[in-house]
């Protein structure tokens, strides 16, 4: 069982985090964030946690001969889902250690343009930007 586990974690946080890794470190200091990378974010997500449908198959025939309770299947799946999360966590903060994207620069970038469209006021807009940055 823990092979299993081990090999389809590893598998599916490499399906994330590889991509994700690719991204990120291609990204320009002053990058503007695609709406179109969440769809494909979404779709390497279904495709990492198929991972643990695989593995939980692969278990059932492999190691029991075809039949598997609810409760192995879940702790299976769960220790799949376990590696993969531990491998995702190390590589987004490794991501965020040496990407050149500022984040929140961005985000209180987007905040004053959505202050700024709402008709606020725009030197409280700024303050509330500045704020968020610094924190």
């Amino acid at each position: 069982m823990k092979s299993v586990i081990v090999r389809n974690g590893i598998i599916s946080g490499l399906i994330v985090a590889v991509p994700m890794q690719v991204y990120f470190q291609s990204l320009p200091a002053d990058a503007n964030l695609s709406p179109h990378m969440t769809v494909l974010t979404y779709a390497v997500m279904l495709v990492a946690l198929s991972m643990v449908f695989v593995g939980i198959k692969h278990y059932r025939d492999k190691a029991l001969g075809g039949v598997i309770k609810f409760g192995p299947a879940l702790l299976v799946g769960l220790g799949i889902s376990a590696v993969a999360g531990l491998i995702y966590a190390l590589s987004w903060e490794i991501c965020m250690a040496f990407m050149k994207f500022d984040f929140s620069a961005f985000y209180a970038k987007v905040v004053m343009a959505q202050a700024k469209a709402a008709g606020a006021d725009e030197a409280k807009a700024a303050a509330d930007a500045a704020s968020f940055t610094q924190m």
